[in-house]
């Protein structure tokens, strides 16, 4: 019987410079990881994020964490959110 690999489905919140040059690329890299959502106050950019990579986009984070497909979380916003959304993240049963 052959093993099934795993893919850890990922929800992008913040879709800034940093995630279209840096972080999208090294998601890829590792090969286990499916985004599946984005989400970005900026609507436009939370769209070419989730075309870029064939997922569903939102206008607000918590439209992203109310998705039951997203597994995990990637916060990708400015230093100064990163802890208001990982706690909201968490409580929302994601990693």
């Amino acid at each position: 019987m052959r093993a099934v690999p795993l893919r850890l489905r990922l929800g992008i919140i913040g879709c800034g410079r940093a995630t279209t040059l840096f972080h999208l690329k090294a998601l890829e890299e590792v090969g286990e990881i499916e985004v599946v959502a984005a989400a970005d106050r900026e609507p436009e950019r939370a769209r070419r994020v989730a075309e870029e990579v064939g997922a569903r986009w939102y206008q607000s984070h918590r439209e992203l964490l109310e998705d039951e497909e997203v597994e995990a979380v990637a916060v990708n916003t400015p230093p100064s959110l990163h802890e208001e959304l990982t706690l909201e993240s968490l409580r929302a049963g994601h990693l």
